[in-house]
């Protein structure tokens, strides 16, 4: 036999003996960073027992995603941002299995029924990378299409509600991005950093004639987080909104056209921000945002 027959086997013999270690863990618990013992002290005066005791049970023995579909395996291709950060998404997926989060590699499916959802990389405003797993893959057959919505739904404070919070508490902090200056007849001030991002964004929209999906929802989200505290302002967004709700199922390379209409909301907000110190006052609960 030769030398490299035998390493090769040695090779899988490592392996096997490596992949024999991880499935005695296969089941165990995840790791968080969550003290539960800690936990169960502040929980014991939490006024909602039914979700005090799902937050502990939840922490202690792992939480259900209330999936209700078929128990099959699937199988992904990986996102393209993941074929073109191969070293980044490596990098990220070595971190996830040092922290505990994730269990592998494996050569073969170490459960029948696994589902796997393609896994891609998604850049932070701090030139960073977040590991993202599409679990609306495939449309229609997904993990997330069967998760009832009663599961799932997420429902915010209102914005007034938090500022009415910060004025009652007598506090002078920043808050979700927005600094709350309670000095100025309880006044909201937009960071000048998002001021100038989202002009920024305008300009470059009302000098073409098309710009891709991803770039058109990135403005709109800077249109409604300024939104928040300019209320008057969303009559100037709703084409905006429409125009992407047509391109419900688009892919983020799509290209937008910016018709006279989009074009003629987007040089109203220009106009607006060029002379915009970023302030504006809240009047309290005769000032309702939904």
């Amino acid at each position: 036999m030769t030398l490299f027959i035998l390493l090769i086997l040695y090779r899988i013999k490592i392996v096997l003996l490596s992949e024999s270690k991880l499935l005695r863990h296969l089941w165990d618990k995840g790791w968080t960073p969550i003290n539960i013992l800690e936990l169960n002290t502040y929980l014991g005066d939490y006024a909602n027992r039914v979700d005090a005791q799902l937050l502990l049970e939840g922490f202690t023995f792992g939480f259900r995603i209330q999936y209700e579909g078929p128990r099959i395996s699937t199988t992904a291709k990986k996102l393209v941002s993941a074929e073109i950060h191969k070293f980044e998404t490596l990098a990220k997926l070595h971190d996830e299995v040092k922290l505990g989060r994730i269990l592998g590699p494996f050569s073969k499916k170490p459960i029948s029924t696994l589902r796997i959802s393609p896994i891609g990389l998604v850049q932070k405003p701090d030139k960073g990378w977040r590991l993202i797993s599409h679990l609306s893959y495939p449309s229609g057959g997904s993990i997330n299409d069967f998760i009832p919505e009663d599961y799932c739904s997420v429902k915010y404070s209102t914005f007034d509600n938090v500022l009415n919070m910060i004025a009652a508490s007598q506090l002078s902090e920043d808050a979700f991005s927005f600094e709350i200056d309670t000095l100025l007849m309880f006044g909201v001030r937009i960071p000048e950093n998002k001021v100038i991002k989202l002009r920024s964004g305008i300009l470059y929209m009302v000098g073409r004639k098309k710009i891709k999906l991803k770039e058109l929802e990135s403005i709109i989200g800077l249109m409604a987080f300024c939104s928040r505290a300019i209320p008057s302002s969303r009559a100037f967004t709703r084409r905006f909104y429409d125009v992407i709700s047509n391109l419900q199922h688009g892919k983020s390379y799509y290209y937008v056209k910016i018709n006279q209409e989009l074009r003629s909301d987007a040089l109203v907000w220009l106009e607006f921000l060029e002379n915009f110190n970023g302030e504006c006052f809240h009047f309290g609960k005769s000032l309702v945002i939904k």
